[in-house]
């Protein structure tokens, strides 16, 4: 059944307004995913996270049995524009509880150091998605994986990945003793990634956009390797790069 708001005092608008924020996503462990395609995508990988939809008038006169099933509200449409971050918004919302990680782990996983562009952040993870690397690490000071602009640039691959956040470096020693090879992306005492091996557990490391990987993870890598470039270029963007190794070790497995 759907229930129709028309005041944005009502506290289902407050609360999806609110959720633009971290602070308040982390207090309510919710985040908004906007749009039909990334709404889609909720409903055939997330359907069981999910807390609500917010729908316009317009979209649902189009769509009308489109959230059957599910706690929804509709809005007038200049009202249900105003929840949005969207300048364009398509007429759906949907707030979602944090997702869940699985224990296991696949036999690439991707470890996300401090890289901090929700841009870049989001662009990783779709290409994580596409190459097999289901298990995403993500160290303190990273971008906020439920930030809007992180959940628009995955174009739903947030759906499908698995992810750990870690406060320190302890979980790098684990998955060594779990037989994974730590491979760190950097420019320095690193070797070919033509030349990089691939082992049957691999680790990829790739690090902030402007100082690169910590020290700590270097410390403890089993490889650093880097991609040759002919331009003149001094570093790849970190997406860019995050592609060209996954690519390697997604064909290696």
């Amino acid at each position: 059944m759907i229930k129709y708001i028309s005041s944005r005092e009502n506290k289902i608008v407050k609360q999806t307004i609110s959720l633009q924020k971290k602070s308040s996503r982390q207090k309510l462990a919710l985040f908004v995913a906007e749009g039909k395609r990334i709404s889609q995508e909720a409903l055939l990988w997330a359907k069981d996270n999910i807390a609500y939809f917010l729908i316009s008038e317009s979209f649902n006169e189009k769509n009308p049995d489109f959230t059957d099933g599910f706690e929804t509200y509709m809005l007038p449409d200049d009202l249900f524009s105003k929840v949005c971050e969207t300048e364009n918004p398509q007429g759906i919302l949907c707030v979602i509880k944090f997702l869940n990680a699985s224990s296991s782990l696949s036999s690439n996983v991707l470890i996300l150091d401090e890289v901090s562009e929700p841009g870049n952040m989001g662009t990783i993870l779709r290409t994580a998605d596409a190459m097999g690397f289901k298990s995403i690490f993500i160290t303190k000071g990273s971008a906020d994986i439920y930030n809007s602009k992180v959940i628009r640039s995955t174009m739903g691959s947030i759906f499908r990945l698995n992810f750990h956040f870690e406060e320190d470096y302890e979980f790098i020693n684990k998955l060594k003793e779990n037989e994974y090879k730590i491979i760190s992306a950097a420019l320095k005492d690193s070797v070919s990634l033509e030349e990089t091996p691939v082992f049957s557990k691999n680790a990829i490391v790739i690090g902030n956009e402007a100082n690169g990987i910590s020290q700590e993870i270097l410390s403890m890598s089993d490889i650093i390797t880097k991609i040759d470039m002919v331009g003149n270029a001094e570093s790849l963007n970190a997406g860019v790069a995050a592609g060209i190794i996954m690519y390697k070790y997604s064909k290696a497995n």
